[in-house]
């Protein structure tokens, strides 16, 4: 979602398709929903994987007006944010196909 850093030069040379949705960091943009609706109606992947609870509540929103066969949602917390968050996690939760968890062994 971020302006892209890390293996970037990695993914080029490997031929592998790169997008952002050039957002900042801890500023809202409902702009991104559009970015990535365009993205995935050109790119019509089969399986979308969300990271993280911006981007999850971000794709989570955008399959209810775009086609996405599969969607994977990863959490790295319980709380991901605050109760507002929470509600919306709770709420969006059905659009996701698989939602996984990171914790520890």
């Amino acid at each position: 979602m971020l302006p892209p850093q890390a293996f970037v030069e990695e993914l080029k040379n490997a031929d592998i398709p790169l997008a952002t949705l050039n957002m900042r960091r801890g500023v809202a943009d409902p702009r991104a929903v559009f970015r990535l609706l365009k993205i995935l109606r050109e790119w019509k992947p089969d399986i979308v994987h969300s990271h993280m609870v911006h981007a999850n509540l971000l794709a989570r929103v955008v399959r209810i007006f775009c086609k996405i066969p599969v969607l994977i949602s990863t959490a790295h917390s319980i709380d991901e944010g605050g109760r507002w968050r929470e509600v919306a996690y709770r709420l969006t939760d059905p659009l996701a196909d698989l939602t996984t968890n990171v914790s520890r062994a």
